[in-house]
């Protein structure tokens, strides 16, 4: 049996990797696909949450093997606020919230130390999650972009009636 912190870090990573933004994006908030570059971007949420689902059961199946239950939890909060938005707009979002769950997720590899298995099996899942990451950066380079708008009036004036 490891020592309660080490199990204590590993719950932490299954937390971080079953409680992701682009999971969330995924599973719950519907997102509203409009064009083709929506499509693209949704499969690579997709691909990436489905990555996130199988490294939650290596991590959960480890856990087991020590008799570890960890609580299963909720999504935060504040990403209630990502309903019913295109994978494409939420594209900036993802990149940036997922870049820092993963860095946070490496510094808990790094932390195990003493548990060389579960170190490799960490270091791995942020090896792949990089690699999603990086399809995202790429799809965001060619992102289109939209025009300005033009200004919107506000008010009336009498110099223009």
């Amino acid at each position: 049996m490891k020592d309660p912190a080490t199990i204590s870090t590993l719950e932490e990573a299954y937390r971080l990797v079953r409680n992701g933004f682009v999971r969330y994006v995924v599973d719950e908030s519907r997102p509203e696909v409009r064009d083709a570059f929506d499509r693209r971007v949704l499969a690579a949420y997709s691909d990436w949450s489905q990555e996130g689902a199988r490294s939650q059961a290596a991590i959960l199946a480890l856990l087991l093997e020590e008799d570890a239950a960890p609580e299963e939890g909720s999504y935060p909060l504040e990403y209630s606020q990502f309903h019913f938005l295109s994978p494409g707009y939420l594209l900036r979002n993802a990149i940036a919230k997922g870049g820092a769950e993963t860095e946070e997720l490496d510094a808990l590899g790094r932390r195990l130390a003493g548990w060389p298995y579960a170190q490799i099996l960490v270091e791995s899942i942020v090896a792949r999650q990089r690699g999603c990451l990086e399809r995202l950066k790429a799809l965001e380079a060619e992102q289109p972009h939209e025009p300005p708008r033009p200004a919107r009036l506000k008010g009336t004036s009498a110099s223009r009636w």
